[in-house]
Formats: structure tokens, C-alpha cells, sequence
């Protein structure tokens, strides 16, 4: 929801207390700092905002600021190279995972409150954006604020929060794999303790007692909301049984989705993800979907896409030959797209062990 939108709602005066508690948390980490627009080089290009207003499903109401970096200028405000920053791969997670297992370790999840603010510029960028909407009794009628620390939205935002991950894992003694940039590990008199982040969502294995030591660390160096025991993570839920040694990872809030979002057929599940000895084959441009249609199957493809990649491996063949067809699909696709969902949709205990 949109600024103007969220204050036209019978919730008006609490998504105010939210903005004012965005502008606290921007002048709480030094985020910019206002200037005289007749103060700035006279060719400054000067950038507009936007916000995403949210409410949780705690109640809580959150209003996030966000720069519209598609007005940044390539060379002037950002580098190209720094438009997203690494996370750690799915094959490093099911390694650590593995350990885990092995070790009958410990495992917590920190996300990074604010992490986006954290970042610094490290090109020498001077970037200027307009007051926001809701931000105007802060600020004299005639200020532009001069930003000195990234802001969700700018092109360099994530990288920059990255280095700045590299540099708080460093001088806390972690050495950085060579195979995955954000595998971040170091060794104890117990044993071996492992971080992977994920952009701001920070998981750390180890014995019980160094990962409550290398969370305090943490949480000296970056604002960090304790999302506690290993239960989820990357979209996944996460059943983690030291007792039995296995963890699984299933996605029920993606198998919802498909209930919710897709209109599959009424009728028993099937017991197979496709029919058996069928191939999916091109049709004729007059038999192709509509454009409304081909949304919806791309929609549909990509989160099938997710779920065979996270935890639903024996699906793959058949999602593999769904994504051929993206840009000119029949209704036979379709029927096959809903025939995948309502198979997962009817075993939806079963999961990556």
C-alpha cells in the first residue's frame, strides 16, 4: 500500500505513528542530512521516494521508505557492478545442513533490523532526494536531504550492507570461504562455528554455547531482531531432529498458494506429478494462450520452480518441461501446471530430507 492510499483508511493515525517511527530509525542511524536546495550544484538530479506500507500479520504496522533507484544515473549515482549483493547458495545450505546433522549442532537466525541503512557509499557518490511525503514537518520548505548512508531502494543498497557484513565477520575473527562468499566460519576450543547470510537474514551453527556467544558479537555491531531456533528459513520450513539426525525442509505457504491463487480443478489428487509416457509438444500460434493467461502460467511455473529447487526434488523433470513453454503455452500446459500443484498440494508432508 502506498502512502496517500494508507492515510485514506480508517487506520490513518496508526500508519502515521509508523512513518514518524521510519523517520526516527533514518535520523537514528545518521541516514542524510538536510541542505538548501539553492546550496546544490545546479546539474544535481535530485531523486523521489516512494513507500511500501504494510501491515504484519502480528498487527504490527510497518511503513518502509524507499528511494526510487530506477532514477539513479549509472557512473553518477552507483556503479553497475554493485546492483545486488551475493547470498549463499542452496548447495553451501545443504552442506551446513549436513554438518548440522553430523555435529548434532545448534543453529539460530538474526535478521538485521534496518540492515539497508547500514551500507556506506564507496565511490564518492553525492546523491540528493526530495523531502517525503510525510517527512515535511521535519524539514524547511525549501531542503533537499544529501544522503550519507544507502536507503532500501537504491541501486547499491544490498551490496553495500554486504561489505559492511564482510567487514563485521572479519574483525570478529571469521575467515570467508573460497567456495561461497557467504559462508563466514571460524574454529573454537568447541569446535567449529558457521554463519550463511542470506542479505539481512544471518544463520549461525555451532555447539549451543558458542552460537549464543557469536549472536551477542553480532548484536553489538548491527540492530538484530532474534528470530530464535532454526525453525525457517529462505521460504522454507525447517524440521531439524538431532535426536533422529535428519532435518527436512517443506514450503507449506507455498503450497497454500497454489490453493489460493490458482483455479486447479475439483477432484481427487493424482499420485503422480504428471501423467505417466506423456510429452508436452508445441501447438499451432492460433491455439496460444491469452496474455492474462500467460501471466498467470509464468506465475505459476516460477513457484514450481522454487519448490522443486528448495524442497521438492521429484518434481523436477516435469517442472523442467513446464518452463519450455513460457512464452507460448497451451491449455494442455495449463492442465499440466494444476495437475503439478494439486499432486503437491496432496503430499505436503513430503519434503527435501
Amino acid at each position: 500500500m502506498k502512502y496517500d492510499a494508507a492515510m485514506k483508511t480508517k487506520d490513518a493515525a496508526a500508519w502515521k505513528v509508523a512513518v514518524d517511527e521510519e523517520h526516527d530509525r533514518m535520523v537514528n542511524n545518521n541516514v542524510w542530512k538536510p541542505i538548501d536546495r539553492a546550496k546544490i550544484p545546479s546539474n544535481s538530479k535530485v531523486l523521489t521516494s516512494t513507500w511500501a506500507m504494510k501491515k504484519k500479520a502480528s498487527g504490527k504496522f510497518r511503513a518502509r521508505l524507499n528511494a526510487r533507484g530506477f532514477e539513479q544515473v549509472d557512473g553518477i549515482h552507483c556503479d553497475k557492478n554493485t546492483k545486488s549483493a551475493p547470498v549463499t547458495n542452496e548447495i553451501t545450505i545443504r552442506i551446513v545442513f549436513i554438518l548440522m546433522v553430523m555435529g548434532r549442532l545448534y543453529a539460530e537466525l538474526l535478521d538485521v533490523q534496518g540492515a539497508f541503512l547500514k551500507g556506506e557509499f564507496a565511490n564518492g557518490e553525492s546523491i540528493y532526494m526530495e523531502v517525503p511525503q510525510g517527512f515535511e514537518r521535519h524539514y524547511k520548505r525549501n531542503d533537499v536531504l544529501l544522503l550519507k548512508r544507502t536507503i532500501y531502494g537504491l541501486v547499491q543498497a544490498a551490496y553495500a550492507f554486504w561489505r559492511e557484513l564482510v567487514k563485521a565477520f572479519y574483525d570478529m575473527g571469521y575467515m570467508r570461504s573460497k567456495a561461497d562468499p557467504c559462508l563466514y566460519f571460524a574454529w573454537t576450543t568447541n569446535g567449529l562455528i558457521m554463519w550463511l547470510s542470506w542479505v539481512d537474514d544471518c544463520l549461525v551453527v555451532g555447539k549451543k554455547e558458542e552460537v549464543l556467544k557469536a549472536k551477542k558479537k553480532m548484536m553489538r555491531r548491527f540492530d538484530c531482531d532474534e528470530v530464535g531456533p532454526l525453525k525457517e528459513y529462505i521460504g522454507c520450513k525447517v524440521d531439524y531432529n538431532p535426536d533422529e539426525g535428519y532435518v527436512q525442509l517443506t514450503q507449506p505457504v507455498l503450497l497454500q498458494s497454489f490453493a489460493d491463487e490458482f483455479e486447479l480443478p475439483i477432484g481427487d489428487n493424482p499420485i503422480t506429478p504428471a501423467v505417466p509416457g506423456d510429452v508436452l509438444r508445441k501447438g499451432k500460434s492460433t491455439e496460444m494462450l491469452s496474455v492474462k493467461e500467460m501471466t498467470k502460467y509464468r506465475s505459476g511455473v516460477g513457484k514450481l520452480l522454487h519448490l522443486m529447487k528448495w524442497s521438492r526434488p521429484e518434481i523436477m523433470n516435469c517442472v523442467r518441461e513446464l518452463s519450455c513453454f513460457m512464452m507460448e503455452a497451451l491449455g494442455s500446459h495449463i492442465q499440466a501446471m494444476n495437475r503439478v500443484m494439486k499432486y503437491c498440494i496432496g503430499t505436503p508432508d513430503r519434503g527435501l530430507k
